[in-house]
């Protein structure tokens, strides 16, 4: 059953009443109550239904309400507890009760069954915005109209427990809270399964964890062995042994499970790796603890698995039986790759404690050659120099700076990183410098300084053997003018402007604007080109680089419309798939 509005009328399964409305009863304004209400004035207190004896099928309505509330209510009946919003708006309309006029209604000529009652403010059905309590403006437990006239005598059973709560606690540990009763001479039973506990038969069937006295309403469970998504429920039960198994969703039995995982320290140690038959990576480790039972898990990556938010983007590989210490991972891609290798017992129980060279490399494994830089060279031309290099390999990573330096070093060290000037694509092979007059040799080295201990400078090989001379002519003519004897008129020339990066100069472009930092105008400028229809590989770094620039600016979702690119990842794959993962996981970690 479902709502359809009509200008400001609401005409709904909710409001088909038969016959007419009570007129509305002029009743006094009621004082203003002293006492803080701990429910909204339009919410129906203390709803009540009960056969109404000897007249069969008819059952009689009540409830209180807030003194200031002056609208009118409108009573539903359902055949299942309306404990959803869905469910409260679909219930049967039996009556509109006006503001003022004595609060009950009487539902009569039921059929056989079972019935529940919700009373809400009609203003709040028709703007759907409604609000529910059990037993408080909607019953929990049926009335039932028997079939046969006869007279069942009924067990009074205790009062039902109401907000059970659960979370986890300590790890591996569920804390239950709940509301509990006024009664006396009860008990709590407290049951744990794995599944919904929203029928008295899966009750039954769950373990009965605890029982509570009547003064306390919360339960640490502590008895939880394997990891699992677990569900609990609170029962009450008198002296008698009269049991209450009417389950109320979130009030007397969790509807969501809580997850725990039981975790364990690694189970694997000494995790090593070597390049085997040339094309394939064979790992060993050892086992912390003999004769478990279960399989070890091996994950693979292009840099070090140390977490849990790392082993998400890694790649899983395979697994083997708990008792076997080796894996050959046989035709990985090529480049520097890591390894982890976790453990999984029988029981559910996860190996997810990461320790460095136990249970994931910190060194990485090589297949291919690593990518070098193998000459390089610097020639200077009307103020510029332009500094050119050779590379070999194709495995590593293509993130290098270029020094300017006025004397020769032999290793890499804080005193250059002032020095440099611009970070390059090692693959580019080219950088054109302007610097100011001066005596210059120029290397290039990592950009990530943590490499730089490894790193040599050897001339001619990554620093230039030869230093470079830079002279600014036109200083040097202001600086000494010559001496004029006769005034000698000169044709006029042309004034020199600087030189402009031609406009389909993607490196040139890069190297002006993204390399100093002006990402802005680095994003506009590439842009403008790709737009202007440059193809094939110039526009597939235009569009690299306009992703990288949006990662500098911290807008990791719009990198990806650009690093995502068949042609980016195409022309560029390694970059595609480092910047692209980068921003993946940064996306992630904001979610």
């Amino acid at each position: 059953m479902f709502f359809v509005f009509s200008g400001y009328g609401v005409v709904a399964q909710f409001l088909d009443i038969e016959g007419e409305r009570p007129a509305a009863v002029e009743k006094e304004k009621a004082p203003e109550p002293k006492k803080e209400r701990k429910l909204p004035v339009y919410v129906a207190r203390n709803v009540k239904a009960q056969n109404i004896p000897d007249i069969k099928g008819a059952i009689r309505i009540t409830w209180d309400a807030d003194p200031a509330f002056d609208d009118e209510f409108i009573i539903g009946r359902a055949l299942e507890v309306p404990h959803s919003v869905e469910k409260a708006l679909n219930a049967k309309s039996i009556k509109v009760v006006p503001a003022g006029a004595e609060r009950f209604a009487i539902d009569s000529n039921l059929p056989p069954g079972s019935y529940f009652y919700v009373v809400l403010a009609k203003q709040k059905v028709q703007d759907r915005d409604v609000e529910l309590f059990p037993n408080v403006n909607y019953t929990t437990v049926p009335v039932v109209i028997d079939k046969e006239a006869v007279e069942i005598v009924r067990i009074k059973l205790p009062e039902q427990v109401t907000l059970i709560h659960a979370m986890v606690l300590n790890r591996n540990q569920v804390l239950v809270t709940w509301k509990g009763t006024q009664q006396t001479g009860i008990v709590y039973n407290v049951y744990r399964g794995s599944e919904p506990l929203n029928s008295a038969a899966k009750v039954r069937n769950a373990d009965a964890i605890a029982q509570i006295p009547a003064d306390k309403t919360s339960y640490v469970d502590t008895g939880i062995s394997k990891t699992g998504n677990y569900f609990y429920a609170v029962t009450t039960k008198d002296v008698q042994g009269n049991e209450d198994l009417q389950l109320v969703p979130d009030q007397s039995y969790t509807v969501s499970g809580v997850f725990v995982a039981m975790q364990a320290q690694n189970l694997v140690t000494g995790l090593a790796g070597q390049v085997f038959a040339s094309k394939s990576v064979k790992l060993s480790w050892s086992e912390r603890v003999a004769n478990q039972k279960g399989k070890y898990l091996i994950y693979r990556d292009s840099k070090p698995i140390s977490s849990s938010e790392k082993l998400a983007l890694s790649e899983f590989v395979g697994s083997v039986a708990m008792g076997r210490t080796d894996f050959i991972d046989e035709n990985p891609p090529e480049g520097a790759l890591y390894y982890a290798v976790l453990g999984k017992l029988e029981d559910g129980t996860l190996d997810n404690t990461f320790v460095a060279g136990e249970n994931y490399l910190t060194e990485p494994i090589v297949i291919g050659e690593r990518l070098r830089v193998q000459s390089i060279s610097a020639a200077v031309k009307a103020g510029k120099v332009t500094v050119r290099w050779d590379v070999r390999g194709k495995i590593g990573s293509k993130e290098y700076a270029i020094a300017r330096l006025q004397n020769q070093v032999n290793e890499a060290n804080e005193n250059i990183y002032p020095h440099i000037v611009s970070n390059v694509d090692i693959s580019e092979k080219k950088f054109i410098d302007v610097p100011p007059s001066g005596t210059y040799y120029y290397a290039i080295l990592p950009r990530e300084k943590s490499l730089w201990r490894k790193y040599d400078l050897i001339g001619g090989v990554n620093i230039t053997e030869s230093p470079v001379i830079v002279r600014n002519e036109t200083a040097e003519e202001d600086k000494f003018p010559p001496i004029e004897e006769h005034k000698i008129v000169q044709p006029e020339q042309k004034k020199i402007a600087p030189p402009i990066i031609p406009a389909g100069d993607v490196d040139g472009i890069i190297r002006e604007t993204f390399f100093r930092g002006k990402y802005n105008t680095a994003i506009r400028k590439l842009d403008l080109l790709i737009k202007e229809g440059i193809e094939g590989k110039d526009a597939a770094k235009a569009r690299l680089f306009i992703g990288r620039a949006y990662i500098e600016k911290g807008r990791y979702r719009k990198s990806l419309e650009y690093l995502l690119r068949r042609d980016v990842k195409e022309h560029f794959p390694d970059e595609a798939k480092f910047w692209s993962s980068f921003a993946i996981s940064k996306v992630n970690g904001k979610k």
